[in-house]
């Protein structure tokens, strides 16, 4: 068992359930342990195990190391929090509430006997990201679609204010903004908020409420990290190119006025300059090797009045033309930033990029596949892929990379540049966060450990519920940090159950309803 690879005494823990006066209490045992998700491969995770709604991608612990906050963009859309960590009896609520018939508030579970139906509810809108004060006293939200930052009082959870992104910025109006991402300035003062709408940052002055600057970006930014002393910001760019509307096509009429096939193949000179086809001149989408794509982007934000970009670092290999194994770019995703180092996940490349502070160099890539050996190469000896790394944090001189691909946590010795270990964790990792006083790594698991089958021995009652109602996220909570004697059993762990697929299974019961 995982939790025996621990010299540490590690208690692993899952959910119990007791319901009074609408406050939920949490109850903590095993987690799961040889779940088998859909994909065939199983998961085995290490420490605690705390089920929330689906499709976390993002954490936040409070300053204070008392409460962690998680955004949820499955279905429900929530805000999940739990209070009192570290302690005897954590507590677990989330906007919205999940309610019994009784009304009654309780948790969610992956028991199928206490799974019950919740809908979204517009005043809980959330997405990628949110921040807390330097003090602990707000939380700051970023909404999706809806382009604002809702304020949150964090003791009292009421909401105390927006931020609104769309409007007029040096001399420009903003229309359909997205808001993905916020970061605070260490000293609080400046919010920057990632407009994934508009392909910006915006810059908020909180003593205002005023947006004060706006930073273009790369193509699809999907992340930020502030440099230690809160002067230079890094923004991940993942796209690769900004499609334009072909002149002559009518909505009313795609059919007769629309283009019956592809344009131009990729990568090709077509591609990159454009081409007349079916009558329409089709515009080019650029060079697939500009910066502006699979790239991080550096700014000086040192003064509120006077930031600029300092630099655009394309990363990963090279698109060519003819023979070519990469076509989508490195997919640069997470970010983080130490003093001497900034770290970049490339999901593309199943690689950490390590960038000088400037953002002006790469200094290396460091690889993550935990598996070895001729068996797992493709034909050129390249370890075959599918790591894919999302989110980064740093603590005590290591980095923690989740690997959403084989359900993992890598962790990398910064002043080697060595994979250490790789932690088996929940179904698709994708953030990090770490208790104030670093003895604690928390991690966001994207589905938790999948919904099972459907085998309620009620079929009627089971079917009321939608698929998207019984799925959960969940937060693992490891003890840090790792014995070292311990690194090859973890990594053991993975590989074994990342081939759990390739094991021979027993057949599947006949079918009991379609």
């Amino acid at each position: 068992m995982i939790r025996k690879t621990y010299t540490a005494p590690l208690v692993s823990l899952s959910i119990a359930f007791s319901l009074c006066a609408g406050q939920a209490q949490v109850v903590v045992s095993d987690p799961p342990k040889g779940a088998i998700l859909p994909n065939g491969r199983a998961i085995d995770p290490a420490g605690t195990w705390t089920p929330i709604a689906p499709m976390p991608f993002a954490l936040a612990v409070s300053p204070d190391g008392k409460h962690l906050v998680a955004p949820s963009i499955g279905w429900p859309f929530a805000l999940n929090i739990i209070d009192d960590l570290g302690g005897s009896s954590p507590r677990y609520r989330r906007f919205p509430e999940i309610k019994a018939e009784s009304g009654t508030t309780i948790l969610p579970s992956n028991d199928p006997h206490l799974r019950v139906s919740s809908t979204n509810d517009p005043n809980t809108q959330v997405h990628m990201g949110v921040a807390y004060s330097p003090d602990g006293s707000l939380l700051y939200d970023p909404t999706g679609d809806s382009g604002a930052v809702d304020i949150y009082d964090s003791k009292t959870w009421q909401h105390v204010g927006r931020i609104e992104l769309d409007g007029k910025l040096n001399g420009k109006t903003y229309k359909e903004s997205f808001a993905a991402v916020a970061l605070l300035s260490p000293d609080g003062r400046t919010l920057y908020v990632l407009d994934q709408g508009n392909w910006r940052v915006v810059i908020v002055d909180l003593s205002t409420k005023q947006l004060i600057a706006g930073l273009p970006t790369g193509s699809n930014p999907l992340a930020m990290a502030l440099s230690p002393d809160g002067n230079r910001l890094y923004v991940t760019n993942s796209g690769l190119f900004e499609y334009q509307l072909v002149p002559g096509v009518k909505l009313a009429d795609p059919l007769h006025t629309g283009l019956h096939f592809s344009p131009f193949g990729y990568p090709s000179a077509a591609a990159r300059k454009g081409v007349n086809a079916e009558g329409h001149d089709v515009p080019g989408l650029g060079d697939e090797n500009s910066p502006r794509g699979s790239s991080l982007w550096t700014y000086d934000v040192s003064s509120a009045g006077a930031t600029h970009l300092l630099s655009k670092l394309r990363l990963g290999h090279r698109i060519t033309e003819g023979h070519n194994t990469v076509v989508g770019g490195a997919s640069p995703s997470g970010v983080v930033a130490g003093k001497e180092r900034i770290y970049v996940s490339l999901a593309h490349e199943d690689s950490i990029a390590v960038v000088s502070p400037d953002g002006a160099k790469l200094e290396r890539e460091i690889p993550l596949t935990p598996f070895s050996g001729a068996e797992y190469n493709d034909k050129t000896g390249r370890p075959l892929r599918g790591v894919m790394p999302f989110g980064v944090g740093l603590s005590g001189g290591q980095l923690f990379v989740a690997e959403a691909g084989t359900n993992s946590i890598a962790v990398i010795d910064t002043n080697t540049n060595q994979v250490l270990t790789h932690i088996p964790v929940g179904w698709y990792p994708a953030a990090v966060a770490f208790s104030p006083d670093q003895k604690t790594l928390y991690v966001a698991n994207n589905r938790g450990q999948g919904t099972g089958p459907s085998i309620a021995a009620d079929l009627s009652a089971e079917s009321r519920h939608s698929i998207h109602e019984l799925e959960f996220g969940s937060i693992s909570t490891i003890p840090l940090p790792i014995a070292e004697d311990q690194f090859p059993r973890l990594t053991a762990a993975v590989v074994k159950a990342n081939e759990a697929a390739l094991k021979e299974s027993s057949p599947l019961p006949h079918l009991r309803h379609v």
